[in-house]
């Protein structure tokens, strides 16, 4: 039997007027409940979660950036964390100006968009 319940925010948690449903936030307090440990795992990086704090506040780990930052949302702190050398980021961003494409960056758990 499984112990660990991981969800998306987009297109999964989040409802089409990006807000969470009262319905999802019972459904994982019964989850908790059962005694599975319910997890968040998204693109998203930790400062795009405050709006959503009080409809999170029972979920303790989240993957956040594409699961380069692990978190734990009740100590506030990072638990693991994944990042690209300098170089790596400026091929990247080369090829992104080329390209003409935007990039979003995420430096621990903060996201950062190119002007």
């Amino acid at each position: 039997m499984y112990q660990l319940i991981a969800f998306d925010m987009d297109g999964t948690l989040l409802t089409s007027k990006k807000t969470i449903a009262k319905s999802s936030v019972e459904a994982i307090g019964r989850a908790q409940d059962a005694g599975k440990q319910v997890v968040l795992s998204t693109g998203r990086s930790l400062s795009e979660l405050l709006p959503y704090g009080d409809d999170l506040r029972e979920i303790r780990y989240a993957i956040l950036a594409s699961g380069a930052l692990i978190y734990d949302l009740e100590a506030k702190c990072v638990l693991a964390k994944q990042t690209l050398p300098a170089i790596a980021v400026d091929k990247v961003k080369a090829i992104a100006e080329v390209q003409d494409l935007m990039l979003v960056c995420m430096i621990d758990g903060q996201g950062y968009l190119q002007k």
